[in-house]
């Protein structure tokens, strides 16, 4: 599964009337179905300060196929009593048109009613995103072991490395695994190539702990591998500051086998595991292009042979169009659709056709019609625009066939 790219939100304020000594925002940015998953965050307040830029972001994935959207409340409180703080307005974005706009998007604030303030002098929120360097960022990690312990009786070990990270609650969580590599106590295992958020979370100080097993397959799949049933050659811990700052031939880690250390009086270690990390090429990602100007051009082409409803009062072969509530799933896929891509239009005029019926007023089979019915012009406004064309058609078609999608693509292309 591709990595999806993470960004950061930042909130900065122009012009806020002093009510109070300090001031705050409170944002958050929901999304997935039916906007219920919500990040919150609340900045850090700051004192005696009427344009305040606030440090604290948000981090989070960059979902291109989600609506994202943000709301950010401003506040005004006494000092650090942020219980009896005052409401004075919020806005509303989503991150596509934020992105669009090059990455800042400044908006008027929508004033809170109940708060008598001077509104003479306009006060806008500014809203910043900036993808986060280190989710494009790629690291190979080479590793290879020497001496390991001997775990099989009547053949050597099946060694396979593990690499854990801790999350956010404290536990261990999976950030890699390698292929294991059978029969063998001096193991020379593929060059990984990972993205240094997944590996770290983006936090090059972050405690990586190394976990070397052997496989316990005698038979069978030996990407099907258990830790609770694979036994442990030997672990230990490091950061990806510290590998970072290795030499061309790594670093030499102690594999430590814990319980074996406590029985045997002169244990050293259970192998050695050299690791070599360094960073990758970084190539441009999608967020680079839409930073960078990109404008997405949208047009839509509908499929009108399939909202033919029979009339058996019509002695003719073609018959004519009815709308009915069973049409309704085409206007949820073209609102579905055209709110996140509209986003990233900046005119936001969009050429919709219909194929694959005929125009009544036309009289002929037409492969490649306006859905607005103006030949001359066959933009819509929005998302809405298209809508309303949309069901204003469904008034003037008669079905028909046969159904070509040739035409839309060469008008378009």
């Amino acid at each position: 599964m591709p990595h999806k790219p993470r960004i950061q939100i930042g909130i900065s304020c122009r012009n806020i009337p002093k009510l109070l000594k300090a001031s705050y925002a409170k944002f958050s940015v929901s999304y997935g179905g039916y906007l219920h998953e919500r990040h919150v965050t609340e900045t850090e307040l700051v004192y005696n300060n009427l344009s305040p830029n606030y440090t604290t972001r948000i981090n989070l994935e960059y979902c291109f196929e989600e609506k994202q959207i943000i709301t950010t409340e401003i506040f005004e409180c006494e000092r650090e009593d942020r219980e009896n703080s005052i409401l004075l307005g919020y806005i509303q974005c989503t991150v596509g048109r934020v992105i669009h706009s090059g990455g800042e998007l400044i908006l008027p604030i929508i004033w809170n009613e109940d708060v008598q303030v001077d509104r003479t002098t306009s006060t806008d929120v500014v809203v910043c995103i900036r993808e986060d360097p280190f989710s494009k960022e790629n690291i190979f990690i080479k590793m290879n072991g020497a001496n390991l312990d001997k775990k099989d009786f009547f053949g050597k070990s099946d060694p396979y490395v593990i690499i854990y990270r801790r999350n956010e609650r404290g536990k261990l969580q999976k950030c890699y695994r390698s292929e294991v590599i059978k029969n063998t106590l001096f193991p020379d295992w593929k060059p990984i190539l990972i993205c240094l958020d997944r590996l770290c979370g983006g936090n090059i100080d972050c405690e990586l702990y190394f976990r070397c097993f052997d496989w316990d397959g005698a038979v069978g799949d030996s990407e099907d591998v258990d830790t609770e049933i694979d036994d442990l050659i030997g672990e230990f811990n490091t950061t990806v500051s510290r590998l970072l700052n290795c030499n061309e031939n790594g670093i030499e880690f102690q594999l430590i086998n814990m319980p074996k250390k406590k029985r045997k009086k002169y244990y050293q270690n259970s192998g050695l595991l050299t690791v070599k990390l360094y960073f990758a090429q970084s190539k441009f990602s999608f967020l680079d292009y839409i930073f960078g100007g990109l404008s997405i051009n949208v047009v839509v082409a509908v499929d009108m042979s399939s909202h033919a409803s029979m009339n058996s009062t019509t002695n003719t072969s073609n018959q004519q169009i009815e709308l009915s509530q069973s049409h309704t799933e085409y206007e949820v896929a073209i609102q579905a659709v055209m709110e996140i891509l509209q986003e990233y239009d900046s005119d936001q005029l969009f050429p919709a056709f219909g194929f694959g019926a005929k125009v009544s007023s036309a009289g002929k089979l037409s492969h490649r019609y306006p859905l607005n019915g103006d030949v001359n012009n066959c933009y819509c406004k929005g998302m809405v625009g298209v809508l309303s064309a949309y069901r204003r058609c469904l008034t003037d078609l008669y079905s028909s066939g046969p159904i070509f999608f040739a035409p839309i693509i060469r008008e378009v292309s």
